[in-house]
Formats: C-alpha cells, structure tokens, sequence
C-alpha cells in the first residue's frame, strides 16, 4: 500500500450535485476524478483554487494523453484484482495467531501446514512476520469450519488461535465508485499479493506506454510523409 495517498477530500467536490465517481490517485499531489452529468466539468472548474483543509485546489481538465495512460492503468489494475477474486484456492482461509514467532518464517509454513493438514487440502499458506499471523486457505468451506474446530490447540507448546479471514467470498469486492459499509473488510488477499500486482500494472504500463509511443511516431511519419 502506497502510504503517501491522501485521504480522498470530502469538500467542496462532494457539495456538487453532479454525479461521480470517487477519487483515485495516480500520483501523492494528483488525481483524477470522473464526472459526468449536464455540464458537470464545467461546474468543477469552477472550483479551481478552492480552500481544501490547508491547501488549495489546482482544477483542470486532463490532457488526453494522461486521461487515457490513467484509464488503461486503472482497467488494467481492476483486472488482476477480478482476476485474484475469482482465484478458488483464496476463497476460503484463517488466519492464525499465537504460535512461536521467533521461529523462521519457512519453519512456520511448515510447521503449521502439518498442523492443519487434517483438515483438508491446503492451497496456500502465507507467513506474515510483521503482524505475527499466518493466513491458511483450504479448497473447501468445510475445510475451513475443520480448521476453525482447531481454536485454541496447541502447536510445539504454544496455544493458538483462529480466525476466519475475509475473502473474496464473505467480503465480495466493490464496485467502482461504491463506499465501505460498516462490517466491510478488504479481502486478505489482496493485501497479501497488493505489492506483486503494483508491480505486474507498472511493468504492462511501462511496456504499454512504450507501444504508444512508438505508434504515434509512426503515425506522425506517415502523415508528414503524405503532406510531402
């Protein structure tokens, strides 16, 4: 997660009745906002310069160009998160805490996966030193309510506990524009594989930005050799 994002600002764009959809930050001193609606561009360049907390708002209209590099990011994006919540082997999992974390994470891996094994078929086991906690994910519902029963065992002498993890399943992904409601948790997995996806969009971008720059050379050779 990219720390330096700002907080999505509440006034004075969310005073304007036309429709839209939230804020989303391709940059930490830029944003793209979508509106639509009679004249609702319009309306918001009227908030340039703006008082918005203890800066001011900078509004304009997006170039084409970055318009366009910022939506095929983001389609591309919201496509390997589709892709990561329609994923079986992440749909159903716990996560696990109390065991001996001063132990390496592959030996925990190890050491729980054995654990757990009786539970059913294991499809992916993630160690997270920091927070102390390992998420486990089964093929089965049932596999999981097994794993569940395991509350409070004891692993090489240390009790554990277990909780249910939020999936792609019991916390269906938002839609776009769509705002959390209370109880709402961001499937585990996707801050598990958060980094690895920022990276895979940034390579497509690079390779994606390179591809268009390379037709539009070649569109402007072939025009100036037309206007010849």
């Amino acid at each position: 997660m990219n720390s330096r994002k700002r907080s999505a600002p509440k006034e004075p764009f969310d005073s304007e009745p036309a429709a839209k959809e939230k804020f989303n930050y391709i940059s930490s001193s830029r944003a793209f906002v979508n509106y639509h609606g009679h004249l609702a561009k319009e309306k918001e360049l009227q908030l340039n310069g703006s008082d918005i907390g203890n800066w001011k708002a900078l509004v304009k209209f997006a170039p084409r160009e970055e318009d366009l590099d910022y939506q095929v990011s983001l389609r591309y994006h919201r496509s390997l998160y589709s892709d990561l919540a329609n994923d079986e082997r992440f749909w159903y999992g716990i996560a696990v805490l109390g065991y001996d974390t001063s132990l390496p994470e592959d030996q925990v891996k190890s050491i729980l996966t054995e654990h757990f094994s009786s539970c059913g078929v294991i499809t992916h086991v993630f160690v997270c030193t920091p927070d102390e906690c390992t998420n486990i994910y089964f093929s089965k519902k049932e596999d999981e309510a097994s794993a569940m029963d395991l509350n409070g065992s004891k692993v090489d002498g240390f009790k554990i506990t277990t909780m249910l993890l939020a999936t792609a399943i019991s916390n269906p992904r938002l839609a776009p524009g769509d705002e959390p409601t209370v109880g709402y948790s961001i499937p585990a997995p996707f801050l598990e594989f958060a980094r690895e996806i920022n990276k895979k969009r940034d390579d497509y971008m690079t390779e994606w930005r390179v591809k268009e720059r390379r037709e539009g050379v070649k569109a402007r050779r072939e025009q100036a050799f037309k206007a010849s």
